[in-house]
């Protein structure tokens, strides 16, 4: 028919946003970003999120924090930012504007981004979040995957009795390094 059909991964929607690299970035260009996370915390968790936020622009400001933005048509739609703490990779946040109709495709794009960045880094062997304007088991699929890659290289011994108990929360719940 010589048309071009996008192909449509239903697990992972297509989303407009590019990912490009957080140090790319100026607080200013993050600053409406942060002021709806600053509302949407707000809301939820009844906590004022204020300083945290003026600490992530700080940081982004100096290049360095590691982490990505969602970026589309100039706007910086989404983020989230990781640390190394000795052999651990900590997610810090992930938030992705609430007006976006593909609001999660974004997070999932921008946690996978951040997910194989860990993977790749040396020395990592664990990784965490604490994304707690997420619900619980909200992003255990990508964290599952993470686990696996992580098992593989670091041949971790795993109790094939506890795997079996956890079912498919193994990848979240199975392994304290």
């Amino acid at each position: 028919m010589g048309t071009d059909m996008a192909v449509r991964n239903p697990i992972r929607p297509a989303t407009g946003a590019e990912v490009l690299d957080l140090k790319h970035f100026t607080s200013e260009d993050l600053r409406p970003l942060l002021a709806q996370e600053v509302e949407r915390w707000g809301e939820s968790l009844a906590w004022d999120y204020r300083s945290s936020s003026e600490m992530i622009l700080r940081y982004v400001d100096a290049k360095i924090l590691p982490g990505y933005a969602a970026v589309e048509k100039g706007s910086v739609v989404g983020y989230s930012f990781f640390v190394y703490e000795g052999s651990k990779g900590v997610i810090g946040d992930l938030f992705v504007s609430p007006s976006r109709a593909d609001a999660r495709a974004v997070e999932l794009r921008l946690i996978e981004h951040v997910i194989e960045t860990l993977q790749q880094s040396p020395g990592v062997q664990r990784a965490e979040a604490q994304l707690l304007a997420h619900d619980t088991g909200e992003l255990a699929e990508p964290f599952s995957e993470l686990l696996l890659q992580l098992t593989m290289y670091t041949n971790v011994i795993i109790n094939k009795d506890s795997v079996d108990s956890l079912g498919k929360d193994y990848g979240v719940n199975g392994l304290d390094g």
